[in-house]
């Protein structure tokens, strides 16, 4: 076992390393060096000055630790804590800093970003910092409402937030987040009631064009056509578009747009399946056992039963959850035999489209949570359904 100066002398090495590689002109290279030296700590007690200085020249600010870092540094994550509904205030990175100080000056904005860029996160600073009386949040499915509405009642008790076309008890201070067909079913009440949106931001922008979403776009079209007209002030967010197409388009009307490549997490790709000696099973086994999250993904219902199978068959039992014990007595009382009963007591979930949605909604706060659920085997549905963060994921039909 290394010593901390031994780790602290290495941890050196490779930094004074990412510096000369970014020196050298070559950023994509050096913040790859960067997260994989990051991976490798784990331990944020660990990080020395010169570590929290150099995640600082990427931006990374909310990655820094302000327990070790030169006065300058702790300095810089004052500024850049910002107010996001929680009990304590949370450090934005850089680029999340520039697209919320644009938004606080009244823009509206068209913004394109990675997934892991932390679109949300805004949301609720411009939430908590602006105070707007009325916000609608339009997001393209259920398990996205659901999500949106989970985290916004739990930061901003003293808003009312509606999620169905049947809530009319409206209050001074309102949050409206619906999927596009719901949001324009209730156009007609919002504007009876004579309601202005102070906000309106539209989640998946991109699916306003029938390239990429054939059934939903008109949908999605006619909500924005309508709200515009009674918005101050809008926020449009999609992944990784390099440009809109018709700028000028009534549509995107008096907006600016802004694509910014700034990934704050790496991926590895690693196509195993190519090796001669491939063992699909055998690898499956060897990545979830690592206890780490791990979202894996097939093409069918049936293959996520046989990797259910798989994982059952050959996985023992060391300490088991009470938690997941429980909801596995009561799935069994109230919904009969299945083998999600035997994947639950693994710490293994499983989603699909034909689920209970009550049920996926449940395994996946079972997976957001700490040494609950460690990993879900899904079809599509979590891809379009839900954000949750993992740390492998595995294409099984590959």
């Amino acid at each position: 076992m290394p010593t901390n100066k031994q780790i602290g002398e290495k941890i050196f090495d490779k930094c004074t390393e990412i510096y000369e590689i970014l020196n050298n002109d070559k950023e994509a290279e050096a913040k790859e060096k960067l997260f994989y030296l990051l991976d490798e700590i784990q331990d944020k007690a660990l990080y020395p000055p010169i570590l929290n200085h150099l995640i600082r020249q990427f931006g990374l600010y909310p990655y820094m630790n302000q327990d070790t870092s030169i006065l300058e540094d702790k300095f810089l994550l004052e500024c850049f804590k910002t107010d996001i509904g929680e009990d304590e205030p949370k450090v934005l990175h850089r680029e999340q800093s520039r697209v919320l100080k644009r938004l606080l000056s009244n823009e509206s904005l068209i913004l394109s970003a990675p997934t892991s860029f932390g679109k949300s996160f805004i949301i609720d600073a411009l939430i908590a910092m602006k105070k707007p009386k009325n916000i609608l949040i339009i997001v393209p499915t259920i398990s996205l409402l659901d999500e949106a509405r989970r985290r916004l009642v739990r930061k901003f008790y003293n808003y009312n937030i509606t999620t169905t076309t049947q809530q009319t008890n409206l209050e001074n201070n309102n949050i409206f987040i619906f999927s596009p067909e719901r949001a324009v079913e209730y156009f007609s009440f919002i504007n009876k009631e004579n309601i202005r949106l102070d906000f309106f931001i539209v989640d998946e922008f991109y699916k306003i064009s029938k390239d990429y979403e054939n059934e939903r776009f008109a949908p999605l079209q006619n909500a924005i056509l309508k709200y515009t007209s009674i918005s101050d002030q809008r926020y449009y967010i999609c992944p990784n578009i390099d440009k809109i197409k018709n700028e000028n388009s009534i549509l995107c009307k008096g907006m600016k747009f802004e694509c910014l490549d700034f990934n704050t997490v790496f991926i590895h790709i690693n196509k195993c399946y190519k090796n001669k000696d491939f063992e699909k099973e055998e690898k499956i086994l060897e990545i979830v056992k690592k206890d780490e999250k791990t979202l894996v993904y097939t093409q069918s219902q049936s293959n996520i039963k046989k990797v259910c199978e798989i994982l059952v068959e050959n996985t023992i039992i060391e300490n088991s959850n009470a938690l997941l014990e429980n909801f596995a007595k009561w799935l069994s009382k109230y919904y009969g035999e299945h083998y999600l009963n035997d994947t639950l007591k693994i710490g293994v979930g499983i989603h699909h489209g034909r689920l209970h949605r009550c049920l996926s909604q449940l395994q996946v706060r079972l997976f957001e949570g700490k040494d609950l659920l460690k990993t879900i085997v899904s079809t599509s549905s979590l891809i379009e359904g839900v954000n949750i963060p993992a740390k492998n994921l595995i294409l099984w039909d590959k």
